[in-house]
């Protein structure tokens, strides 16, 4: 009987070890490890919190906050780089110092009506060249006319073209290079003047019996923001029927500023 009763409290046993064993066996996927999963990141994130905290010198910063810090920055750069652009870029569009614009007559022949820029300064707008108030004579290499007064200058007769410079930016014509001819008839004296001064100051150009180039400075005006004419006059001509012709080259030279 005693071998009986001390056999049955070991079944008992290992039976209760075995339940113990099983419990635990299945629970362990959904109790102690699932309660380690909920904690882990937790202290994860904790362990973030706090490294960003020492960082920072001890501030609590969060993550919300760091993107809030992040995006101001961000604009506060885009809008100074912006300002900045605008600021510096309007100077450097008008700073030039050169050519301003400039025509090849070169290659003309007959009688054109106008003769089209070859080239101008940056941002530079300049109308064709052309006749007002004189008549067309045909030549080579030239824009030619008749029709001049025999007298004093005439104001209604003349060369023209205009120059304007980009806007926001102010223009001074200092220099016109050209090659002036007259026949034997032709006018005798020349000037050239611009709009910007209403062609109060006008310029002699000399005329040379073999033609050839030459340069006058152009006094009447500086820093124009709009459109500035420019106009070649000639007059005191022997006869009416007497030319005057620009050929080969004409151009301008000045500056572009604030």
């Amino acid at each position: 009987m005693k071998h009986f009763l001390s056999g049955l409290w070991l079944l008992t046993t290992i039976t209760g070890v075995g339940c113990a064993v099983g419990s635990s066996a299945d629970l362990g996927t959904d109790a102690l490890p699932a309660t380690r999963k909920d904690e882990g990141p937790g202290d994860a994130s904790m362990g973030s919190e706090a490294a960003a905290a020492l960082v920072n010198g001890g501030a609590s910063v969060t993550s919300d906050g760091g993107a809030s810090k992040g995006d101001g920055g961000a604009s506060d750069a885009s809008v100074d780089v912006a300002e900045s652009g605008v600021d510096s870029a309007a100077p450097g569009a008008c700073a030039f110092a050169g050519e301003l614009v400039s025509f090849d007559l070169a290659k003309l022949s007959g009688t054109p009506s106008t003769v089209a820029p070859t080239a101008v300064g940056p941002g530079v707008v300049a109308t064709p060249l052309r006749r007002v108030g004189v008549t067309a004579a045909s030549s080579a290499g030239a824009l030619n006319s008749s029709g001049w007064p025999t007298g004093a200058l005439d104001p209604a007769k003349h060369f023209a073209f205009s120059i304007t410079p980009p806007s926001g930016c102010k223009l001074t014509a200092t220099t016109l290079t050209i090659d002036l001819k007259a026949s034997s008839t032709g006018p005798t004296q020349a000037s050239v003047g611009t709009s910007a001064d209403g062609y109060a100051h006008l310029e002699a150009i000399a005329l040379v019996a073999a033609g050839g180039a030459t340069s006058v400075p152009l006094v009447g005006g500086s820093g124009a923001s709009g459109s500035v004419e420019v106009h070649v006059f000639g007059f005191a001509a022997d006869a009416t029927t007497g030319t005057l012709r620009i050929q080969d080259t004409l151009s301008v030279t000045g500056t572009l500023g604030n």
